[in-house]
């Protein structure tokens, strides 16, 4: 048996080679520029079909992007931390268009005569989505970042969660029957989110299937596969696009967020008015009294200070009554505002005709004049009594 050597030994072998070999220390190399970072150096890999291998540029100008085919000049080079070896570029030159890139413009060209692209396409997202439905990976950061802002802001929701592969080649198949498997459910919005990646990792999202699924969806799609410049098939087709999983969540849970701070700042303005109202009233008692004290006559004290106390009673009972009144309304447009989200969706079967049998909206109603509202099969004769 042949002596075993370490790990060390075994590296040290291979780097040498590399060192050693005339070819290795000067080596041309044709691929497509892929998974492409520009920090104090220049990173890329160069793609042929499904191989790939590293490259590094001592350098700060690139005037290349991803998708573009280029021959490079370098030498390889072997890091014994790792195990890997990477190409050291020296020079770099254009050749062409790359595969990936020719397909990915083909395939957005024929999208586009379909008019996958419109905006005229595109449906509305709803102000306040009570019913979700997710597809992300399973367990995954995207999963835990989205349902965090939900829970942060108290959204209530019900969410739909369908796992799918969000990258490698079943992913495509997988997020397809995802969106059609949710459209068919009654939801009123379908988030396809997954965390960063490379472009590698996000090519999955320029899929065909997963194009013709949102398009052909009736529920409104949001696309949040976490990047920040680059734009997939799917943002392009999707009713919106948003860069990650949290802002996907923060969009919609802003609308939830506007009103509760409408509604809580009409709360501290009234207990701040009818504050102001007390402290003002007392003031002007205590006024009263010392004017009583000053300028009545004696016969007359006793009655005026019973007055007073009488007038002072009835004017807190009236505050608290009319406090109490108002916190009631006040609570009752919450529970309005929690019904009528929850009943968003079935709010879209009501209108309102006047007895010449015309559609109106709502600004268009008079006071004191008769109408008649529909609600599916019902009707109410109704009458405007003021307008608030």
């Amino acid at each position: 048996m042949r002596k075993p050597i370490t790990v060390k030994q075994l590296g040290s072998y291979i780097k040498n080679i590399t060192l050693t070999d005339p070819f290795l220390r000067n080596i041309y190399v044709v691929g497509e520029i892929v998974n492409l970072s520009k920090r104090n150096y220049v990173y890329f890999s160069l793609k042929e079909e499904d191989e790939t291998i590293s490259c590094i540029l001592f350098d700060s100008e690139f005037p290349f992007s991803e998708g573009e085919k280029v021959v490079i000049e370098g030498s390889v080079n072997v890091y014994l931390r790792d195990s890997k070896y990477q190409i050291r570029v020296k020079t770099i030159r254009a050749v062409g268009i790359g595969e990936e890139l020719l397909k990915l413009n083909k395939l957005k060209e024929k999208l586009n005569s379909k008019g996958y692209f419109d905006i005229s396409n595109k449906k509305e997202i709803p102000k306040q989505a009570s019913k979700i439905g997710l597809i992300t990976g399973d367990n995954s950061a995207a999963y835990h970042d989205f349902i965090k802002v939900l829970n942060d802001n108290n959204y209530q929701c019900e969410i739909f969660l369908y796992h799918s592969l969000v990258q490698g080649e079943n992913a495509p198949l997988e997020i397809s029957n995802g969106i059609d498997y949710l459209d068919n459910l009654d939801i009123d919005l379908i988030v396809l989110t997954r965390g960063g990646g490379s472009k590698e990792d996000l090519a999955v999202f320029n899929n065909e299937q997963i194009a013709d699924s949102i398009f052909n969806a009736r529920t409104p799609i949001i696309s949040a596969v976490g990047h920040e410049i680059d734009f997939t098939i799917s943002d392009l087709v999707s009713d919106l696009r948003l860069s990650t999983p949290t802002k996907a969540a923060e969009y919609i849970v802003n609308e939830y967020r506007n009103k509760l701070n409408i509604l809580l700042n009409y709360n501290e303005k009234i207990h701040y008015t009818f504050n102001n109202k007390i402290i003002n009233l007392q003031s002007e008692l205590n006024n009263t009294n010392l004017l009583i004290k000053l300028n009545s006559p004696l016969h007359r004290l006793n009655d005026l200070i019973s007055r007073v106390e009488t007038t002072k009673n009835s004017i807190e009972m009236s505050i608290n009554e009319i406090i109490f009144t108002i916190l009631e309304k006040i609570k009752q447009f919450k529970l309005e505002i929690n019904k009528k989200s929850n009943n968003i969706i079935n709010s879209r079967h009501i209108f309102i005709k006047d007895y010449e049998n015309n559609i109106l909206e709502l600004n268009q109603l008079e006071i004191d004049k008769k109408y008649i509202l529909y609600n599916d099969n019902i009707s109410y004769k109704i009458k405007v009594e003021e307008k608030l």
